[in-house]
């Protein structure tokens, strides 16, 4: 049963407590489909390095989402392109 006490945000480091989140998860934060979470790997604003494999799921390190987060804050992603990906075909 999931815990509906917390709220579905990632906010870096403090929110994972430096612990790795599943990427599904992540996705759900940012209210994102997995999909979306692909292509952004692919597209290099998710680095390959930050993603770690545990028990064959994929998970994305603290210092990974705090990355992104710092990113897309800054603009370096561009909101015009960050939307272009976002069309749910999967």
């Amino acid at each position: 049963m999931r815990n509906t006490t917390q709220p579905n945000t990632v906010t870096g480091t403090t929110a994972t407590g430096g612990l790795p989140i599943s990427l599904n998860q992540f996705a759900r934060a940012l209210d994102r489909t997995p999909c979306t979470i692909w292509r952004w790997r692919k597209l290099g604003w998710i680095r390959e390095e930050d993603i770690l494999n545990l028990a064959s799921k994929p998970y994305i390190s603290a210092a990974g989402v705090e990355l992104f987060l710092r990113h897309r804050a800054s603009g370096n992603l561009g909101v015009a392109q960050l939307h272009q990906f976002e069309v749910n075909v999967c």
